[in-house]
């Protein structure tokens, strides 16, 4: 709500793809240059949107992809917590986004 927390808008192609992506400094929760060479403490992510069009015969059709990506440097905590915790989470999550993207979509075209 306050817009504070997500990732930014690292590309975008009108009509066709968004990338959403960041890295974390996850000792301060602040965001950091995911090509620092002194990089220890991090998470990063990026979510893409993609919009395939493909002519038919009996009219033109849409196809969506979405595409998610986490990394983390590599510690036992680390590890653990991502793999039991985020991404579950991140799953429910793009789900959920999906679902509602698809509800928008029928809604809009009917």
């Amino acid at each position: 709500p306050q817009g504070d927390f997500g990732f930014p808008v690292a590309a975008i192609e009108a009509y066709k793809r968004l990338t959403l992506a960041g890295t974390l400094d996850t000792r301060t929760g602040e965001a950091i240059d995911p090509y620092d060479p002194d990089l220890q403490a991090y998470f990063s992510g990026d979510q893409t949107f993609y919009l395939e069009g493909f002519p038919r015969d009996d009219g033109p059709v849409t196809r969506f992809i979405f595409r998610m990506r986490l990394g983390w440097n590599s510690s036992f905590f680390n590890t653990i917590a991502y793999r039991v915790f985020l991404e579950p989470v991140s799953f429910v999550m793009a789900r959920k986004t999906l679902l509602n993207i698809k509800r928008r979509a029928e809604v809009a075209s009917a």
